[in-house]
C-alpha cells in the first residue's frame, strides 16, 4: 500500500472472491475478531452461505392448527386478488380480520402479552386516585401494577429457558385483562340515570364542585338536582 507520496507503507491490501454455484438472496457474515481491540474494522474471519428454507420443527407457525392456517391463507389469497382488481369489499376485510385474529390466538407470540401490558402501563400513567367521582379507589393502581409486573416476571422466566406456548400466552393475556377489568371497576361513578359534571378549576372556591342532572342533555326536561362541593 502506498502513501500520498508514492512510498510503500508496509500495509498489505488483499482481495478475495467467492464463486457460488447458484444465486443467493441472503448472506450471513460472522465477525469473530475485530482489529485494534474492537474498532470499527474487522477481519474477514468467517464467511458462510446458508441455504434458507422453512424449518418445520422450529417454526412457531407449526403450533397453529392446520385448519386455522389454511383458512387464513385462503382468505389472504382472495383478499390480494380483490385488492389487485380494486374490488375489495368490507365483507372480505371483516372476514379476513376475523381469520387473522383466530390465527393470532393460536400463534405463540409473546407480543400479545406485551400489547396488553402496554395498555395497562398507559392507563396507570393517566389514572388518578381519590375519593371524588371520576377517580379510582385508593390503592387500585398499586394492585394493577403488581399484577402486571408479576405476569411480566412469569413470562420472562419461561422465555429465558424455552419458547412460550400458546396456552401460556392465552393464560397471561387473560390474567392481564382480568386485572384491568378489576381496576376499571374501582372507578367511582354516579348512579345509573344521573349525569354529573365535576369542576377541576384552579379556582379553589369552585374546584371539585359537582353538578348532577337526572336526565340526558338531549332531553328537554333536564333537572339540576344539586350544585355543591362534594365531600
Amino acid at each position: 500500500m502506498l502513501n500520498a507520496e508514492g512510498a510503500e507503507t508496509g500495509r498489505k491490501v488483499g482481495l478475495a472472491a467467492v464463486n457460488f454455484d447458484k444465486p443467493y438472496k441472503y448472506f450471513r457474515m460472522e465477525v469473530v475478531t475485530r482489529a485494534n481491540g474492537g474498532s470499527g474494522f474487522f477481519y474477514g474471519s468467517e464467511f458462510r452461505a446458508y441455504e434458507g428454507k422453512y424449518d418445520v420443527v422450529a417454526s412457531p407457525n407449526e403450533a397453529v392448527p392446520a385448519d386455522v392456517r389454511k383458512d387464513l391463507n385462503t382468505l389472504l389469497a382472495k383478499a390480494i386478488q380483490e385488492v389487485k382488481a380494486e374490488k375489495a369489499t368490507d365483507e372480505t376485510i371483516a372476514t379476513f380480520k376475523k381469520a387473522l385474529d383466530k390465527y393470532r390466538e393460536n400463534y405463540p407470540d409473546p407480543s400479545r402479552v406485551t400489547e396488553v401490558s402496554d395498555v395497562i402501563k398507559k392507563r396507570l400513567e393517566k389514572a388518578q386516585e381519590g375519593p371524588q367521582l371520576g377517580y379510582y379507589a385508593e390503592g387500585s393502581k398499586k394492585v394493577l401494577k403488581e399484577a402486571n409486573d408479576k405476569i411480566q416476571e412469569d413470562l420472562k422466566a419461561i422465555t429465558d429457558k424455552r419458547p412460550v406456548t400458546v396456552a401460556e400466552i392465552n393464560d397471561f393475556v387473560a390474567r392481564l385483562n382480568a386485572a384491568l377489568t378489576t381496576f376499571e371497576s374501582q372507578l367511582k361513578m354516579p348512579q345509573d340515570g344521573i349525569y354529573m359534571i365535576q369542576s377541576e378549576s384552579s379556582n379553589a372556591s369552585v374546584n371539585k364542585n359537582v353538578m348532577a342532572i337526572k336526565s340526558s342533555s338531549t332531553d328537554t326536561f333536564d333537572q339540576v338536582i344539586c350544585w355543591s362541593k362534594e365531600e
